[in-house]
C-alpha cells in the first residue's frame, strides 16, 4: 500500500470541503397549491442554508418546501467523480 501524496492528500480536503458545502446548502423545490387550480405544481426554489427556516416565500399559496434529494444525489455523485479524477490524476509520478 502506497501513502498519499501531499497534492492528493490536499485533494481530499478539497472533496470534502465541496461536499459539506453543498449537503449544508442544499436546493430546494417547494410544491404549491394554486389558487385557481386543484393540483399541486412543484417549482425550484434555489440554494438555502439547511437550517434556514426562513426561506422566501414567493407564491401566496399553501407552500410546503423539502430539499431535492435527487439533484444533490447528482450533484454530489458529479463532484465525487470529478474529485476522484483529480486525485488519481495528482498522484507522484514514479520512474
Amino acid at each position: 500500500m502506497t501513502a498519499i501524496s501531499g497534492k492528493q492528500r490536499i485533494t481530499v480536503y478539497i472533496w470534502l470541503v465541496l461536499l459539506a458545502a453543498m449537503w449544508a446548502f442544499p436546493p430546494w423545490v417547494h410544491f404549491a397549491r394554486e389558487a385557481k387550480r386543484a393540483q399541486i405544481v412543484q417549482h425550484p426554489s434555489g440554494y438555502y442554508f439547511l437550517a434556514d427556516t426562513q426561506q422566501e416565500e414567493k407564491y401566496r399559496q399553501f407552500i410546503v418546501f423539502r430539499i431535492d434529494l435527487p439533484r444533490l444525489v447528482v450533484q454530489s455523485v458529479l463532484v465525487s467523480t470529478i474529485m476522484a479524477g483529480a486525485f488519481i490524476l495528482s498522484r507522484d509520478k514514479r520512474t
